[in-house]
């Protein structure tokens, strides 16, 4: 199926050749900005409050975990720190008593080095209560997953009452694509990117219609299945979200 699929484009690619003119090159679409998206936490999935195919804002909430258990930690943790401080300001006021009796000679060397280990623990147990709320109100925050910047919903790869473990790496939950925003790609030999640079403005031209782009992408390493060495080259251009167009349409790249 792989080479069926990789012939036709290939025909296409070579079709679509004959009819462009220099410095224009057979390109396919691609979504640009792809990315996909997991969670750093464990937990059970409440809510997936949205579907493939609709338009996010940046920071729309897209899922969330179940919160009861992340609310729980960060509430444990803020009363242990509450007393890690009552703790730490005790020991505080002992170690200052201790050096004002020490510098009366009424207090000896040992008990005033109980004193300051009894500070320096006292100042331990808070920092480590203080790192732990730390990280329970991490937990809580991305126990909801956000749009990192305005996009399309490409795949949604979780349901609510699923459980989400995120022990040893983020499993991808859902998949978005810059929203309106595209790429093209145009596989080209290497003497036909002499010239090129990332940055530089092309139009890239479907249906009779022209955009403006810009080149992102110049590949270092040519495409493993073509018949001789070609690189890809990748322009974004923007699009309204209303154009209708999606990956694998054909395209022409245009450079200056």
């Amino acid at each position: 199926m792989k080479r069926l699929c990789r012939g036709l484009l290939g025909l296409y690619l070579g079709l679509t050749a004959a009819f462009c003119q220099a410095g224009e090159y057979p390109a396919v679409l691609d979504w640009a900005g792809r990315l996909a998206l997991g969670l750093p936490v464990s937990g059970v999935v409440e809510r997936v409050a949205v579907r493939p195919g609709a338009g996010v804002a940046a920071g729309e909430e897209l899922l969330r975990l179940e919160p009861e258990v992340f609310e729980a930690r960060l509430a444990a943790a803020r009363a242990v720190l509450r007393e890690r401080e009552d703790d730490r300001a005790e020991a505080a006021r002992e170690l200052e008593r201790a050096r004002e009796l020490y510098e009366r000679t009424v207090l000896s060397d040992h008990d005033l080095r109980l004193a300051e280990i009894g500070w320096r623990r006292a100042e331990a147990a808070w920092r480590k209560a203080r790192a732990e709320q730390v990280a329970a109100a991490f937990e809580l925050e991305h126990s909801r997953l956000r749009a990192p910047f305005d996009a399309r919903v490409i795949a949604v790869r979780i349901q609510p009452g699923q459980p989400v473990v995120s022990r040893d790496r983020a499993e991808p939950l859902l998949v978005l694509a810059r929203r309106g925003r595209m790429l093209a790609r145009a596989w080209l030999p290497a003497r036909e990117l002499v010239g090129a640079e990332p940055g530089q403005v092309v139009r890239v031209r479907l249906d009779g219609r022209r955009y403006a782009g810009t080149l992102v992408t110049l590949g270092l390493e040519p495409d493993p299945g073509a018949a001789e060495p070609r690189y890809a080259l990748e322009a974004e251009f923007e699009v309204a979200d209303e154009a209708g167009l999606r990956p694998g349409l054909p395209a022409v790249l245009e450079l200056p």
